[in-house]
């Protein structure tokens, strides 16, 4: 019983990180797709979110969007843990960043 206990414990951190990242990304696939749409008709990628019509929020956690360089972006949320869940439009992958330096907008 404590040994289950403790177990649990132990995968406490890897089930939360888990489940942020996965709400993350499927909250963040709308504003990915627009950003993708968008430089599909235009040939070239927003330089804000708001040039896309979408509104990032100014206490939101979330989705926010970072013009890198013409052809690469950045979407990315941060918890109250000061985690980091970006996604990196050059891989089209997302990672997680504990403490990671705030990104300029």
């Amino acid at each position: 019983m404590i040994a289950g206990a403790i177990v649990a414990l132990l995968l406490l951190p890897w089930g939360c990180n888990t489940y942020y990242c996965w709400h993350y990304e499927k909250q963040a696939q709308p504003l990915i797709n627009i950003v993708e749409q968008y430089k599909k008709t235009t040939g070239k990628l927003p330089r804000t979110s708001a040039e896309v019509g979408f509104n990032e929020g100014e206490f939101s956690a979330g989705p926010f969007y970072q013009y890198v360089d013409s052809t690469h972006y950045q979407v990315f949320y941060a918890d109250e843990f000061h985690n980091f869940y970006i996604y990196d439009s050059s891989t089209g992958k997302w990672r997680s960043m504990t403490d990671a330096p705030m990104l300029v907008k």
